[in-house]
């Protein structure tokens, strides 16, 4: 059984939407055995929007600083990577050690690097999750301008 390369999978949020009242789509890095290995903290509301962040992010990954904490958002320990002090991936489980958030941390900057960002085909239906079990309670919007302006809670904007 061949392993397929690391690569990027959007994703359409449920229960959340911008203040323009358009849906929103995150993201989700996939392994080569199609495990979760984080997801973005961030999201858009067009797939162009989320392909320039997710590139942008893949350029900066040198600058990108790898934090760990424990039990901020989820049970156990967790990793988070900022880019200027902002945070921008999360892992998407918590682990019982910190090594293993260590371990998984790393995994994700080395699959990420690699990341291909396919946009789905036109007529096939993108994977849906809830807004607030997907992002971690603070998650931010993008602009088209490529900046970020609306920060998203799960229970609306903050």
């Amino acid at each position: 059984m061949s392993h397929l390369p690391p690569r990027v999978h959007l994703v359409s949020l449920i229960g959340g939407s911008s203040r323009g009242g358009a849906a929103l789509l995150g993201w989700r890095l996939l392994g080569g055995n199609n495990r979760e290995l984080g997801r973005g903290s961030t999201t858009t509301t067009t797939i162009d929007e989320m392909a320039d962040l997710i590139l942008r992010l893949q350029v900066s990954l040198p600058d990108a600083a790898i934090g760990h904490r424990r039990g901020q958002h989820i049970e156990g320990w967790s990793w988070f990577g900022c880019w200027s002090e902002v945070e921008m991936v999360h892992s998407a489980r918590a682990f019982r050690r910190e090594r293993e958030s260590r371990y998984n941390a790393d995994a994700f900057v080395d699959a990420f690097a690699l990341a291909e960002l396919r946009a789905p085909e036109s007529g096939t239906r993108m994977p849906h999750a809830a807004v607030a079990t997907f992002l971690p309670k603070i998650a931010r919007t993008v602009t088209p301008a490529g900046g970020v302006s609306v920060a998203v809670t799960a229970g609306g904007t903050r």
